[in-house]
């Protein structure tokens, strides 16, 4: 945030850039992922929280061009990441829709692993590193919404510092914290 003359403050735009945490690299969403994110995200068992089925390389390439595109609700940035293994191996994703909130900003995450990579801790690591890149630039309050039954989605939000709320959005709980690192 820039404070300028006269006391006005003037917030910078929150612009996805690369992201290192030990194991992992999150490389920011490029149009030419959708080919190799097509095979990551291509087990059906991936939307069985989620609803629908996994997604087609064009349908892929065509949503992905939507995100980069941005929103048009001023004042919100969207922030998507491809989660990639130290070898290179792209494992999943990342994201945040970041916008204006009381006192800061707030961001709504989402995550995701492919399933020959789950329970390695990815989708941990990648959100912390997400969460604290994001609080770095002045997210100071964070929300994900997770299917109720989905206990490893709930892990994941318990070890970034998110708890559960009694707000439902679309059968999903609401996960919110300011998470502390």
């Amino acid at each position: 945030m820039d404070t300028r003359p006269g006391g006005r403050r003037r917030r910078t735009a929150i612009v996805a850039a690369p992201i290192h945490t030990p194991r992992l690299t999150l490389e920011p969403l490029r149009l030419d992922h959708a080919t190799e994110m097509a095979e990551v995200l291509g087990d059906p068992a991936l939307y069985r929280y989620l609803g629908g089925r996994p997604p087609q390389e064009e349908e892929l390439r065509s949503r992905y061009a939507d995100m980069l595109e941005g929103s048009d609700e001023p004042g919100v940035r969207w922030c998507n990441w491809i989660v990639r293994e130290d070898s290179g191996q792209a494992v999943g994703t990342v994201q945040a829709t970041v916008g204006p909130d009381i006192g800061g900003l707030r961001a709504v995450i989402a995550w995701m692993v492919g399933t020959p990579w789950q329970r390695r801790g990815y989708a941990a690591e990648a959100s912390r590193g997400m969460v604290e890149w994001l609080h770095a630039r002045g997210v100071r309050k964070v929300n994900a919404h997770i299917d109720p039954h989905n206990e490893a989605s709930a892990a994941v939000a318990r070890g970034i510092g998110l708890i559960p709320t009694d707000a439902d959005y679309h059968g999903e709980t609401v996960w919110t914290g300011r998470p502390r690192f």
